[in-house]
């Protein structure tokens, strides 16, 4: 690989994932308010599988095809789900959810592993220094990887806007009636006295939120709100939505293209200095992190980088194989005794779970229930955008204060913004016409990404210091809890009304700080560090 091509590849890297998320981001957000419980079941699925993907296929993946392979077939798994969507029935889409899942997995593994060893090739060939060069490349991919969510609800916020779309409102002259068919439900009117008649020229796609009711028959939109019912919402033509599925399937298309237009890794590079490559880059990239790449800060090392690489210096691929295979069952034994031997590792369970389900509330139940039945489906794209734009400074800005002050005081100021903002979604009771109170609308969802950003940016870097003896491990365990929170909000979204998963995120909230406050308190004890170091004389 010549050494004016390493950047070029990383920069491909690069824009092959923000074309990919691109795509992805924009359905996950929207995926309650499209497909109702289709919708987040399938993402429930989704992160149920990554959960066990990620601790037994990577290694194997890797090991078996090369990066630029494992890139292309996991990036069509994204692609594959896009194209679900076209008739998101659960047989589909559920399905679809669960390949997603498995490329997931294996994609991200990939690209560390990719961008890794390009950053070690570059730094040999120009004599400069690993950790610089590894920081300077991850930083490039991550950036621009964040930019991906934004990208997305702003091209849906173009075509809305472009073919000025005004979804059909039901007024006083017209009844909504709701036909359902296999799950999806199209939405005719009784107009004087013809109730075959359509509400709108153009077939409907979905109709994608409902209404619940707290007493009666009074139609509400929050804490009530529910997801299977009948309701009186905007629609989307299906002409509107096949545009932008077919759009977002050309960006996976163009983003697996892109990873075969990568150059092959070659070389000798070992796993040690691999390993410190990735530990130094790891410090200067303490506030970035992307949904699987977990960027650790400071002190810490990276504990992604030796399941990455398998256990074995060997440069022979037979025995780089059978190492992997040996390695799997090896992370699974390690993590079960991490969990069971160390405290601190029980004792952030809820907090990493947490992690994971207030994405899902955010994403799935708060999206559906309070933007889109309040607003319509057009502001889903618009405060899924700001919520975006404040993840990518909050990562930036939360890396920056560590510097004046400690991953305790940031957590403890940012769960206790969180817990405000459900006490306001508790009070506050959505207008009747959402218009004349848009802002709250986007307040809420400002601050929800605030709390995310913390957590994005610094919770690998918490597991890092935590485990530093048995990174692998803790990392493994990183991997299990988190996108098992998000699968348990999904999940629980299509079943429990909104109220009931406000009180039990902001439980995990209150609950898992205060069990992350003693883990850190008991990693400050003398006993726990001296375990840490391999034991004290």
């Amino acid at each position: 690989m010549a050494s004016c091509k390493c950047r070029r590849n990383v920069y491909t890297l690069a824009i092959a994932f923000l074309c990919n998320f691109t795509s992805y981001m924009t359905l996950e957000s929207m995926q309650s308010s499209l497909n109702r419980s289709t919708g987040t079941n399938s993402l429930s699925a989704l992160y149920t599988t990554l959960v066990v993907s990620s601790l037994l296929l990577p290694p194997l993946a890797i090991a078996k095809l090369d990066c630029r392979k494992s890139l292309f077939l996991s990036i069509l798994m994204y692609a594959i789900y896009t194209l679900a969507n076209f008739y998101p029935k659960p047989y589909i889409l559920i399905p679809a959810a669960v390949l997603l899942g498995t490329g997931a997995s294996v994609m991200w593994t990939a690209a560390f592993y990719y961008v890794m060893q390009v950053a070690q090739r570059h730094a040999k060939e120009k004599n400069k220094s690993i950790a610089e060069v590894t920081g300077d490349f991850f930083g490039k991919f991550t950036s621009l990887s964040h930019f991906s969510i934004v990208v997305g609800t702003l091209f849906m916020t173009v075509v809305f806007e472009s073919l000025k779309i005004d979804p059909v409102k039901t007024t006083n002259s017209t009844t909504p009636v709701n036909v359902s068919e296999n799950g999806a439900q199209h939405m005719y009117s009784l107009v004087a006295g013809n109730s075959s008649t359509p509400a709108t020229s153009l077939p409907v796609y979905e109709v994608a939120t409902t209404i619940g009711t707290a007493q009666g028959d009074h139609e509400t939109c929050g804490l009530y709100f529910k997801l299977n019912s009948p309701s009186k919402s905007n629609q989307i033509s299906e002409t509107v939505m096949y545009l932008l599925l077919c759009t977002y399937l050309a960006f996976n298309i163009i983003a697996a293209c892109l990873c075969l237009c990568l150059d092959e890794i070659t070389g000798t590079e070992t796993k040690t200095v691999a390993e410190e490559a990735v530990c130094a880059s790891m410090t200067s990239l303490n506030d970035v992190t992307s949904p699987k790449i977990k960027a650790t800060n400071q002190n810490a090392e990276d504990p992604n980088t030796d399941r990455l690489l398998g256990e074995n210096n060997n440069t022979n691929n037979t025995d780089e194989v059978i190492e992997d295979d040996k390695s799997v069952f090896k992370l699974v034994r390690s993590s079960l005794t991490l969990l069971f031997t160390d405290k601190t590792a029980f004792l952030m369970i809820p907090f990493t779970l947490h992690y994971g389900m207030m994405q899902g509330f955010v994403r799935g139940t708060f999206n559906a229930s309070w933007i889109h039945c309040s607003l319509g489906i057009e502001y889903v794209a618009y405060v899924t955008c700001v919520y975006g734009g404040v993840m990518i400074i909050g990562c930036y800005s939360f890396g920056a204060l560590l510097r004046v002050t400690t991953h305790l005081k940031i957590f403890i100021c940012t769960m206790s913004l969180e817990v405000i903002l459900f006490v306001i979604t508790l009070l506050w009771k959505p207008a009747a016409d959402g218009h004349s109170e848009t802002w709250i609308y986007f307040l809420i969802p400002i601050g929800f990404g605030i709390c995310h950003s913390s957590l994005s940016s610094q919770l690998g870097s918490i597991y890092g210091r935590l485990y530093g003896k048995t990174k692998k491990a803790g990392t493994a365990l990183l991997n299990v809890w988190n996108p098992m929170g998000s699968a348990i909000a999904y999940g629980l979204s299509g079943t429990l009304l909104p109220i009931h998963l406000v009180a039990l995120v902001m439980s995990t909230c209150i609950v898992g700080t205060i069990m992350y406050t003693v883990a850190e308190k008991i990693q400050d004890k003398p006993y726990r560090k001296c375990k840490a170091v391999g034991g004290c004389l």
